[in-house]
């Protein structure tokens, strides 16, 4: 068994399982999730000095849930994907390089969408639009920073072409 492949998918299963119990929380723990996207969204806890930026603020409860339920479709894709990829990559373990590596291209599917999941949604959208970075308690930012890199380091590594 190559140590070096049994890793790489490892990798791509614990992400599968991070977004297994991320799916698991925003479903049956909705109304805490729901409720931190609705402060970002609504701007409620920035600070004071940002309050002539509010009119980038959305208030509307369906607009909310409508921009949750997309969080939570991107989640899905992105379990679904590196959970596939992840099995593939254990069950060709030992197969050619050029059949490894093919094998990779759902687990590099769903790190990119989690790549542009923490990037675009999380910090570009929710913490420089919605300025989430000036709240202490919503800060969507700082968190989605360290995710967006774990993501980049481990589809940097299982990218690397195997031999």
């Amino acid at each position: 068994m190559n140590l070096i492949r049994f890793i790489k998918a490892f990798f791509v299963l614990l992400i599968s399982l991070y977004f297994f119990f991320v799916l698991f929380n925003n479903i049956f723990f909705w109304e805490a999730n729901f409720t931190y996207i609705l402060n970002i969204i609504g701007m409620d806890s920035i600070s004071s000095f940002a309050s002539s930026q509010s009119w980038r603020s959305i208030k509307s409860e369906l607009v909310v849930k409508i921009f949750f339920s997309i969080i939570i479709f991107f989640e899905t894709i992105i379990f679904l994907f590196t959970l596939y990829g992840g099995i593939q990559m254990l069950k060709h373990l030992s197969k050619s390089s050029a059949i490894y590596n093919r094998k990779k291209k759902f687990a590099i599917l769903g790190l990119t969408l989690s790549i542009f999941q923490w990037f675009f949604i999380f910090i570009t959208i929710g913490g420089e639009w919605f300025l989430s970075y000036l709240s202490t308690n919503f800060n969507s930012k700082s968190a989605s920073e360290s995710l967006l890199i774990y993501m980049f380091l481990i589809l940097i590594f299982i990218t690397q072409k195997d031999e």
